[in-house]
């Protein structure tokens, strides 16, 4: 709100100005007046099934299916600052590599058979030629994901000596084979 006349809009109609405020931002879900204010909950019920709906069809939703939208602004905006990343690197004379850190929910389906969500970034990234290691592969010996991770998705301890072990053998075996080539 930029403005006190901002403000009177919205205390006047919120609905109206909510939708407005926040029709460009992924992230601000805006469910519908109608379903929200019914007395019926029927009405109540249908509108709230039909924004998600909605969103899942028509929307822009992060994930889609189980794994990353190609089509949302995230994807593609990840992508762009990995292309940046990519040629900022290259330009300074170093190897650029992009690693994908995965989360715990992405290990335990990646062993139970699913595939990671951000699968289609990285194949994008491998069909560009760009260096990519997917730290999922630094876990896929492990039976013990449970002991790897904080309550949260972050590593522990122990998954980070993990990572880091997988890192320094990579490193060792890009230095024994010399620098990468410019196709990579």
């Amino acid at each position: 709100l930029r403005s006190s006349a901002d403000y009177e809009r919205l205390l006047r109609d919120s609905g109206a100005e909510l939708a407005t405020m926040g029709k460009n931002d992924f992230s601000f879900s805006r469910r519908s007046t109608i379903a929200s204010t019914s007395i019926l909950r029927t009405i109540r019920l249908f509108g709230l099934l039909w924004g998600s709906a909605r969103e899942f069809l028509f929307g822009q939703p992060i994930f889609r299916l189980g794994k990353y939208n190609t089509r949302s602004e995230a994807f593609l905006l990840t992508f762009k600052i990995l292309e940046s990343f990519q040629e900022e690197i290259r330009r300074a004379g170093a190897i650029p590599w992009i690693l994908l850190f995965p989360l715990k929910t992405d290990l335990v389906s990646n062993k139970s058979g699913g595939k990671l969500p951000y699968q289609p970034l990285r194949e994008l990234l491998e069909q560009r030629k760009y260096s990519v290691l997917d730290l999922s592969e630094a876990f896929s010996q492990s039976d013990s994901l449970p002991t790897l991770f904080t309550k949260g998705h972050h590593f522990n301890g122990a998954g980070n000596r993990l990572v880091a072990d997988y890192l320094a053998r990579k490193i060792r075996v890009q230095s024994a084979n010399g620098p990468a080539s410019e196709d990579r």
